[in-house]
């Protein structure tokens, strides 16, 4: 009856119950984590609640949008550090731990190599104008002006801009 439901108060943005979102995505997200985040985290982090500002029950298993994937590698660092959940509320048994860990960084790794495939890997970045003058004065401990001596800040991934005429 459940799952009859599910889908008509998705669409009208209903929550059947605090693990709509989980359920919704019952292709992806295997039954033990999702057993384990319903049961070890939807209590704080649903969207009622929304402890810490973050809610788990709207937020989907889509590891390929970068917001999302920000989210839910939040997700796998309060488990992995042991920040979550806290150590007053009942914590998650090795097994449901592992579970939890284990589809996280699968799924973490698999989107973030897609993205390096797709978009390439900046091996390293250079200081804009403001970062490098802000720099030289932490540095010396002086006032100095010395942006409009320094060249044009380049576009994304360190490739520079081209002038036009020149």
């Amino acid at each position: 009856m459940r799952l009859v439901f599910l889908p008509i108060a998705l669409a009208f943005g209903i929550a059947a119950s605090p693990a709509a979102a989980l359920a919704a995505g019952a292709g992806t997200v295997p039954e033990p984590v999702r057993a384990a985040l319903e049961s070890k985290c939807l209590d704080c982090h649903d969207d009622s609640t929304a402890k810490g500002k973050f809610s788990l029950e709207s937020l989907p298993p889509a590891f390929d949008d970068a917001g999302k994937f920000h989210h839910w590698q939040r997700v796998f660092d309060q488990i992995a550090d042991g920040q979550m959940p806290p150590k007053k509320k009942a914590q998650p048994t090795a097994k449901e731990r592992d579970a939890m860990l284990g589809w996280l960084r699968t799924n973490l790794h698999a989107a973030s190599l897609a993205r390096q495939k797709a978009e390439g890997r900046v091996a390293s970045r250079r200081l804009n104008r403001t970062e490098y003058e802000n720099s030289l004065r932490e540095l010396f401990g002086v006032p100095l002006h010395v942006q409009d001596l320094l060249p044009e800040g380049g576009s994304a991934g360190g490739a520079a801009r081209r002038r036009s005429g020149g």
